[in-house]
């Protein structure tokens, strides 16, 4: 949000974690969480919007938010080792292949696989820095020939959801750092985290995003949403001086089912508790679930 002066951040937490079997309110006990903050749980496919008295389970995939400067801190507590990414491999060839290679060529070594021959030949003469190779991508031994190991991301983005979901899951297994999926399906957003895959991209989601972004009530200035969780993230302009300024957040009588994440403020950011007031101006970043959403529209017009 913002630029990266708010990050939201999401790992799945095993029995190691220190964080498993604690309740919200007990890791308020340590002083890295008071710039840190747990917004999000998804458990089974079903989305939690925690309170104090929420415990963080085994397989929990937890979501936190941070302004720019924790971030790292995050997967530092959490035991996430920081990895950077050099070098990249693109599976597919239609214009979604050929624009994200495009922007990555200048900053990435990307390495781009089509089973088309004619089309590999119209996409090395459309990108300068990267490296096209004709192939089936269903091929391992052929990937591996590729350096599909020495990958630190693997981008799936052919016009199949499965091929992709397949060929993501055969980079982990891999030892690829970072797996991206397109899939057109949106029965297989809900199990992204669950099979192993990091990410899964559709295109349709990201259209309706910003298509509602124009539909909701309230000084919206931009909506997102997190694959696989039902809820998404609104950030509302606070531009009248009523009630939302005058009060703080405990007492707005916010839904259970929604949370004031964090709130930006001219160069300022915050992750703000109960006893947080809003200001005029102020930008609040607010994760609902859709049960929450004519209430937040109430409060925010």
């Amino acid at each position: 949000f913002e630029g990266g002066k708010l990050n939201i951040v999401g790992i799945t937490l095993d029995q190691s974690n220190p964080l498993v079997n604690q309740r919200i309110m007990d890791t308020k006990s340590n002083p890295i969480f008071d710039d840190i903050r747990i917004i999000a749980i998804l458990r089974d496919q079903t989305t939690i919007i925690p309170r104090g008295s929420t415990i963080i389970r085994n397989n929990d995939h937890v979501f936190f938010i941070s302004n720019k400067k924790n971030t790292q801190t995050i997967m530092e507590v959490l035991g996430q080792e920081k990895h950077s990414i050099k070098n990249v491999m693109i599976i597919g060839g239609d214009d979604m292949a050929l624009t994200t290679a495009l922007r990555l060529e200048d900053h990435f070594r990307v390495t781009l696989i089509n089973k088309d021959k004619e089309r590999c030949k119209w996409l090395a003469e459309n990108l300068k820095n990267s490296l096209v190779i004709n192939g089936d991508y269903k091929n391992v031994e052929l990937l591996i020939e590729e350096g599909l190991e020495q990958m630190d991301a693997f981008l799936a983005l052919t016009e199949s959801s499965e091929t992709n979901i397949i060929a993501s899951l055969t980079a982990k297994n891999h030892g690829v750092y970072k797996t991206i999926a397109h899939v057109d399906t949106r029965e297989y957003i809900h199990i992204s985290h669950s099979i192993g895959v990091d990410s899964l991209i559709n295109k349709k989601l990201v259209a309706a995003n910003e298509i509602s972004r124009y539909l909701k009530k309230g000084t919206v200035e931009a909506v997102s949403g997190i694959y696989g969780v039902d809820a998404e993230f609104i950030q509302y302009s606070v531009c009248k001086n009523n009630r939302l300024v005058k009060n703080p957040l405990r007492e707005l009588h916010f839904p259970d089912t929604a949370i004031v994440a964090g709130v930006i403020r001219g160069d300022q950011v915050f992750i703000p508790d109960g006893d947080f007031q809003l200001n005029l101006n102020d930008k609040a970043i607010v994760l609902a679930l859709p049960e929450a959403k004519n209430t937040l529209e109430k409060l925010f017009h």
